[in-house]
């Protein structure tokens, strides 16, 4: 699966399946885009923007005022923050600077207005989007002064160079690629590329920019199908830097704990399983905050089906149940217990131990003794009822018996066995 992290999807052009939006998105969607965040360069723009993300579960939207845009009211912070608010963005930008183009609009206003950006995404926590060309030295002054690590963002279709790349993931940025890295004469975009983390790269469309004279044409073989160009420049993207294209769930979630404030994922726990996909390569695109996402896994019914899941294991996660039930990360309890609500649903035991599990990922996490523990218990309706420390109710009965077992300490205490936990 693919991820879309930056598109224009209220400027399609003519030639794309007509201009219709949803005609284009089902074709990128037959390619395997499973996600789309769709960029604002106008506030003005936002009302289609919405719209269109209403009408389509897989869009989110951002809201900003792109840097060469000739505006003659300069929105405030608090427009910028009252419009993200307003419509559910999940993104400021795209903002920046741009000097190729200066004599646009005045070095002078881009930088107020950029800086206004960035303190608006502070202010709602949320990552920036970044268009910079030619002002490598400035762009990065700016968000050394006012962009927020621990949310941080993504430098899109980025062209420069190696040093600025470095500096931008060392404040918490993402670097995204678009189409440019199959061009004949992007060499050193692609060399780039091989020097930078997988786990910081994106990629994206910015679709639909480029005319048609600009497409590169690609060495390597793909199938036919992909007939939209703004989808092969994507799997080209991918193919050649043979990037995973599915970032885990868990993984991301982790990466997330360390400040507790963004988490990558669009939709609630109970879609992501559904789908099989975990936001893209990278997937922080379609970001949205860990609030959301945790009223969102709240309301949905569907239990994972982690025991049909068998991916390989990739690794050990720094999670520990302690025997009191409690869970810690990197040695710290954690400071949102509803996280560790959400994980818990994806925790399975397997041969090799506890394991949290996703369709691509199977993580192993330390337990004391085990994961659950009872805190309530209530007899009606012809049978005894417990609670666990997430509101779980189980039913004891011939699937889930009681048994007594000894604890890590020697201590025999009553266990209940309940389905791959």
């Amino acid at each position: 699966m693919f991820v879309d992290s930056h598109c224009h999807l209220d400027r399609l052009s003519e030639h794309t399946h007509g201009g219709d939006v949803a005609a284009t998105l089902d074709a990128a969607r037959a390619a395997n885009v499973s996600q789309f965040l769709a960029i604002s360069t106008t506030l003005e723009e936002l009302p289609g923007l919405a719209a269109i993300a209403r009408a389509h579960h897989d869009v989110a939207i951002s809201a900003g005022l792109h840097p060469l845009h000739q505006e003659p009211n300069e929105p405030t912070v608090d427009d910028i923050v009252e419009a993200a608010e307003q419509y559910g963005v999940v993104a400021i930008g795209e903002t920046g600077l741009d000097y190729h183009y200066q004599e646009s609009v005045p070095v002078s206003v881009q930088h107020e207005r950029f800086k206004r950006h960035l303190i608006a995404a502070n202010e709602l926590e949320l990552p920036v989007i970044i268009h910079t060309r030619e002002a490598k030295e400035d762009t990065l002054a700016l968000l050394r002064e006012y962009s927020n690590p621990q949310v941080g963002g993504v430098i899109h279709c980025f062209t420069e160079d190696l040093d600025m790349a470095r500096e931008a993931v060392r404040l918490g940025f993402y670097i995204s690629l678009s189409g440019i890295i199959t061009f004949r004469n992007a060499a050193s975009l692609r060399t780039l590329a091989r020097q930078l983390p997988l786990d910081r790269l994106l990629i994206e469309t910015d679709s639909l920019i480029w005319p048609l004279s600009l497409i590169a044409v690609s060495p390597m073989s793909l199938p036919g199908s992909l007939k939209s160009r703004s989808v092969l420049r994507v799997n080209e993207a991918s193919a050649w830097m043979k990037l995973p294209c599915k970032r885990p769930l868990i993984f991301t979630i982790c990466s997330a704990l360390r400040h507790q404030t963004r988490l990558p994922c669009q939709r609630g726990l109970g879609t992501v399983w559904a789908c099989g996909v975990t936001r893209g390569d990278n997937h922080w695109r379609s970001v949205m905050n860990i609030d959301r996402l945790l009223q969102q896994s709240e309301g949905s019914a569907s239990i994972p089906p982690v025991d049909t899941w068998q991916p390989a294991l990739s690794g050990e996660m720094d999670i520990l149940i302690q025997e009191d039930g409690s869970w810690l990360h990197e040695g710290q309890p954690f400071a949102r217990p509803a996280i560790a609500k959400l994980l818990s649903s994806l925790l399975r035991l397997d041969a090799d131990g506890y394991c949290l599990v996703t369709p691509v990922e199977r993580w192993r996490i330390a337990v004391v003794d085990r994961p659950f523990v009872v805190v309530e218990a209530d007899f009606h309706d012809g049978a005894w009822w417990l609670k666990t420390q997430f509101d779980d109710v189980v039913r004891l009965d011939a699937e889930h018996p009681m048994r007594l077992t000894a604890s890590p300490s020697g201590e025999m205490r009553p266990n209940v066995l309940s389905g791959s936990v």
